[in-house]
């Protein structure tokens, strides 16, 4: 079995080290070609696709390496101390592809995606391949617990099933498509999706609370009522201006903060809009092929949610949660 899995990984390991953007535009692209879009067409929506996720990449780490050290100043200068530093996901699923159990999971998930599908149990085609590195960790945990191959895929099986369930309920409660503008498309990754359930609850309770249940809020309702004041580069100004004078910084750092947030806020839209454009055209070719396959079934098209921190909301409440999480994270080392 170590030597099936390690002639795999050989194989396809310098392909997977490419990375997101890598698998994000063949997949797509070959999500084209199957769906007869056309060579010319299926490249270029994949190679447009790749590139706004490659715009809201770099624009989500502009937006971190400006919000961080005001983030750390801000909790530093009110008592706080860090013991860990958190390495994030690309770390994660960094190991997790080094693996070579890791090509198993990615052709069970889509063994478990199409299966589900065909027998009507799931309403998503999940083309977010690059995120199994969480069903990867999973299978490698229980590895390492058992030591067994088999209950390793068995896991990795039973989490792409469970995201697949979660993935489905989100996008049909509507969220991608009412909030994000996201026709026929779910968000398809289970750190991101379960946590969306936690936030339906405390919705669903906002709404029946007396001073939050007609609460209008957004960015929208804000512009609408106090004009410029909501409109993204000005929210992403004023939210930098308090983040920068509560850190103690130097003015010429204040105006600097505020230019790099009204940047982000400004400019993710963009990157989102590029990926969307791109995406419609294979989402709804994907979506008639599977339909004249599985007797008119309407199928979401699973993605990467990192289109969605394009929306000024999700960016705005980042910016101003950033802080508050890392004093949570301090509070709790100090303990």
């Amino acid at each position: 079995m170590d030597g099936f899995f390690n002639t795999i990984q050989a194989l396809l390991e310098p392909v997977v080290n490419l990375g997101a953007l890598f698998m994000i535009f063949v997949v797509f692209t070959l999500i084209g070609l199957i769906v007869r879009l056309g060579p010319v067409r299926a490249i270029r929506n994949g190679l447009m696709i790749a590139v706004g996720f490659q715009g809201v990449y770099i624009i989500v780490d502009f937006f971190l390496a400006g919000v961080g050290p005001a983030a750390t100043a801000l909790t530093e200068r009110f008592g706080g101390v860090f013991t860990y530093t958190d390495i994030g996901w690309g770390a994660y699923a960094a190991f997790a592809f080094g693996h070579p159990i890791a090509y198993a999971v990615i052709a069970i998930s889509l063994a478990v995606n199409l299966l589900l599908i065909v027998t009507n149990l799931t309403d998503t085609l999940n083309l977010n391949i690059w995120d199994t590195w969480e069903a990867t960790i999973c299978a490698l945990i229980m590895l390492a617990l058992t030591n067994n191959v088999l209950a390793a895929l068995i896991v990795a099986a039973g989490w792409c099933w469970v995201n697949l369930m979660v993935t489905d309920w989100y996008a049909n409660k509507g969220y991608p498509e009412k909030f994000y503008g996201f026709k026929n498309i779910a968000f398809y990754q289970g750190f991101n999706v379960w946590w969306g359930m936690f936030a339906h609850a405390v919705s669903s309770l906002l709404d029946k609370l007396p001073f939050t249940s007609s609460a209008k809020f957004t960015p929208e309702y804000v512009q609408k009522r106090f004009g410029a004041i909501g409109e993204p580069a000005v929210l992403g100004g004023i939210i930098g201006l308090l983040m920068g004078i509560g850190a103690g910084f130097w003015w010429g750092d204040i105006v600097m903060l505020m230019i790099k947030l009204a940047t982000a806020l400004v400019l993710l839209p963009m990157m989102s809009g590029i990926v969307m454009q791109a995406l419609v055209p294979v989402s709804e070719a994907a979506a008639a092929f599977m339909q004249a396959r599985t007797k008119g079934k309407q199928l979401f098209i699973g993605v990467d949610p990192a289109i969605a921190v394009g929306h000024t909301s999700v960016l705005a409440t980042t910016a101003l949660m950033v802080p508050v999480y890392q004093s949570v994270n301090s509070s709790s080392a100090e303990r």
